[in-house]
């Protein structure tokens, strides 16, 4: 079934009423550097910084590195490919900080950031699609956590879990540390 709706959308791209842009995209995984048709979000020195256009006119986000460091999420070591793999990295407290054309604005955002040369959801023994849920939460006293379940698709058999928290002060735990 997954197969025959890919090569459907190869072959007649997406339902209407969606509308496929051709602009061409420019991607770089790390540093993360996205851009295509008037949308940029480069990983910088001082942080991620997000510029776009939309319908009212230009803008300028700047997710601040300073909030502490991303928690590089640690895949399921039983799912694990010798032939390489996928990083996740999350940023789950961004102060933001930017301007719009409606003026200036301020908050916070959770930001996530995946790559790699090979995906978490093959199985690389037993070729078979994995699954995985995750979940996050900030907690009112500044810690941060995420939790992850990897499991095979089809059966929905549990092939494990991990838990990773990030203390108000940067401390963090996780699997391998």
């Amino acid at each position: 079934m997954q197969r025959a709706l890919l090569q459907e959308l190869v072959d007649h791209g997406p339902p209407r009423p969606v509308v496929v842009n051709r602009a061409a995209v420019s991607f770089r995984p790390a540093p993360l550097d996205v851009a295509w048709d008037g949308y940029r979000l480069a990983q910088r020195a001082d942080g991620m910084h997000l510029e776009f256009r939309d319908l009212h006119g230009e803008g300028t986000i700047a997710l601040v590195a300073g909030a502490g460091p991303g928690l590089d999420v640690v895949s399921n070591p039983a799912t694990a490919s010798p032939a390489g793999g996928m990083a996740y990295r999350t940023y789950p407290r961004l102060p933001v900080l930017g301007r719009t054309a409606d003026g200036p604005v301020a908050g916070e955002a959770w930001l996530d950031h995946q790559w790699g040369d090979f995906d978490w959801f093959r199985d690389p023994v037993g070729d078979q699609i994995l699954g995985w849920d995750w979940f996050g939460i900030n907690l009112d006293h500044g810690s941060d956590v995420i939790v992850l379940r990897h499991f095979h698709a089809r059966s929905r058999q549990a092939l494990g879990a991990t838990i990773h928290w990030r203390d108000a002060a940067g401390w963090c735990a996780a699997p391998g540390r």
